[in-house]
């Protein structure tokens, strides 16, 4: 069996672009859709109800109120959601957590500078209490290594990507490419930033075959990030 994930933060819900996040999503062709920024509002309820139609009919959220960014996933296939750990941080609508036949993933936005840090702390927590599985837990966490995932050294807390993979949960993409370089996010100053990653749990990481960015729908402004794909094979 082989599962392909796109997760892919769509900026502020999707606006007036939903229909053109719809018709790139169909592209990638995935059995696992995970958006980030997701907002709970007319934009969001169009990508549910065209997901749904296209197949995408197993669907759950973070439950982001008003203007807030969450985190939504589809799947052609089933799912069973799964609550989160007590001790989530208060915007716990962050995070959103399944389990498929055969592996888990979580869902998640961090915010930007220092309050990400209770989510890094979090995410700690939560692969050390779900590493006897297969678990994946991708999203935009803000944050890279300094002078491989940006040019210079802006990022704060880059350290936790190593306590990650020193607890055995690599980030797939730099597992794979340990000396590569690509951007999924660039500034107003066309600065560029790796921010979206998908951490793998060590029972899972035998079934992870390619981690890849298609940097095209950022490139024609459907969006400000481009989507990652994690290629799984059991």
């Amino acid at each position: 069996m082989s599962v392909r994930v796109v997760c892919w933060n769509i900026r502020h819900g999707g606006g007036q672009r939903v229909e053109q996040i719809f018709l790139a999503l169909r592209t990638h062709r995935a059995k696992v859709i995970v958006l980030t920024e997701y907002r709970d509002n007319p934009a969001g309820q169009y990508l549910c109800e065209s997901l749904a139609a296209d197949g995408w009919i197993h669907q759950a959220s973070s439950q982001p109120s008003g203007r807030l960014n969450g985190v939504f996933i589809a799947a052609r296939v089933p799912f069973v959601l799964q609550d989160e750990f007590n001790d989530i941080p208060s915007d716990r609508h962050r995070w959103v957590t399944v389990q498929f036949d055969g592996f888990g993933l979580t869902g998640t936005y961090f915010p930007s500078l220092h309050a990400k840090v209770p989510h890094w702390e979090y995410m700690l927590r939560v692969a050390a209490r779900r590493s006897n599985g297969r678990h994946m837990i991708i999203g935009d966490v803000n944050t890279g290594k300094n002078y491989i995932d940006e040019a210079g050294s802006v990022f704060h807390y880059g350290n936790y990507i190593d306590e990650m993979a020193a607890r055995g949960w690599p980030e797939a993409w730099r597992h794979l490419h340990p000396a590569g370089r690509q951007y999924s996010w660039y500034s107003h100053k066309k600065n560029g930033f790796r921010i979206d990653h998908a951490y793998i749990s060590p029972l899972l990481l035998p079934a992870l075959r390619a981690a890849g960015y298609r940097h095209r729908d950022r490139k024609a402004g459907v969006s400000d990030h481009s989507a990652l794909m994690i290629e799984l094979a059991f």
